[in-house]
């Protein structure tokens, strides 16, 4: 598959991931969502490429590094989804892989590309909607660990040109996790209705939330209602011919 196709097809899954996974967040919070992700992710990978550990020091390190900056980029992007709307989030965090992408090229036309992204990032901070100090900082540091993900996941994959470098950085990203997941959600990361949510792609219906609950006053009304409507419609039943 062309690179292009590989990009965007990253994209997509960081993305829709994130919106998928908004459902979770009220039952394991971020951290449990993180940590959930890279556990499905770390399991799928293994058996798919069975790692192993039979690897020298530096690559066994630099999977480490990759799986930690990893581990740091979802922890921080997903507390500033949780802050934040999720198109601001994600402005944030790709401000560092563009800086990667900005400096390493050596073409005038990209600085168009710069310009364009940095116009992105002042409209967005003059919208008129109040965001978050402490979810900037949080999207700000996802882009910094993207970029350097980025940029270790090269020496990763010039030394293991499969995916078991990946599959060996996201198994040890996913032990790393394991203890803020833990931390933020305990046993409802195993409990049945968040592993049932998982793979849900029903957003919630926000009309419906928003909607004001029935008092028993009026609940009562409604009920009258219908047993009269019922009655009615039993009456004109029986006296048709």
């Amino acid at each position: 598959m062309p690179a292009p196709g590989l990009v965007m097809g990253g994209v997509l899954g960081l993305q829709c991931g994130a919106a998928l996974t908004t459902r979770l967040y009220p039952a394991v919070g971020p951290a449990g969502v993180v940590t959930l992700r890279l556990c499905i992710a770390a399991v799928i990978l293994t058996a798919l490429w069975r790692p192993g550990l039979r690897w020298d020091r530096t690559t066994l390190g630099i999977a480490a590094t990759a799986g930690t900056l990893l581990t740091l980029q979802h922890l921080s992007y997903y507390e500033a989804v949780d802050r934040l709307p999720p198109g601001a989030a994600t402005t944030m965090e790709f401000l560092g892989p563009f800086a990667i992408a900005l400096f390493g090229s050596r073409r005038t036309v990209d600085l168009l590309w710069a310009c364009l992204a940095a116009a992105g990032v002042v409209l967005l901070s003059h919208s008129g909607i109040p965001l978050d100090a402490a979810g900037l900082a949080c999207g700000a540091l996802a882009g910094c660990c993207w970029g350097g993900y980025i940029l270790v996941g090269k020496r990763l994959a010039e030394r293991v040109p499969d995916g078991r470098g990946l599959a060996l950085a996201v198994v040890w990203g996913s032990r790393l996790s394991l203890p803020y997941g833990i931390a933020q959600a305990g046993t409802e990361l195993l409990a049945p209705a968040t592993l049932a949510s998982i793979g849900a792609t029903r957003t919630p219906n926000r009309a419906a939330e928003s909607a004001p609950e029935s008092t028993p006053e009026e609940e009562e009304e409604g009920e009258g209602a219908a047993r009269e409507e019922a009655s009615v419609r039993v009456t004109k039943s029986a006296g048709s011919p």
